[in-house]
């Protein structure tokens, strides 16, 4: 007995251990945050303005507002749809111009919780005829809200 509870002291030691080392990051990967457990902490940040490439990571506080700017064309639109729907508004904002004349499709989304969540943002674009529009083109990006 005495050797058993010896053995389960000695285990839940070794799992509680403050000075465990941690792997090393590695040299080629900048962390957007500080904590890489976070799925997003990897991916690029999302610019403030110009083009929202699929991938890349806004990294928002919570109620906060950010702006997902898309290349919009004549012939087809964008919609998007958070993976968490609840903990995300999104609303199609006013189209923009940048100065080289580029136009955007806009849309501006708020996180509507004070918690720390990973979700993500798929936007797709559709083009056709009404009643037969087809997905042409798919971003996806994640939104990191961190909590005040």
């Amino acid at each position: 007995m005495r050797w058993m509870l010896m053995s389960c002291v000695a285990v839940c030691a070794a799992c509680t251990s403050v000075g465990s080392p941690q792997p090393p990051a590695s040299p080629e990967v900048a962390y957007a945050i500080p904590n890489p457990q976070r799925p997003g902490a990897k991916a690029p940040s999302c610019p403030k303005s110009g083009e929202t490439l699929d991938g890349c990571t806004f990294h928002v506080v919570s109620m906060a507002l950010s702006q997902a700017r898309l290349s919009a064309s004549p012939d087809a639109t964008w919609t998007a749809t958070a993976a968490d729907a609840g903990k995300v508004n999104i609303a199609k904002a006013a189209d923009a111009t940048a100065p080289d004349g580029t136009q955007y499709q806009v849309f501006e989304f708020v996180p509507s919780t004070r918690e720390d969540i990973d979700t993500i943002i798929t936007f797709d674009k559709l083009a056709g005829s009404p009643g037969a529009l087809k997905v042409v083109e798919r971003r996806r990006v994640t939104v990191m809200v961190h909590a005040p």
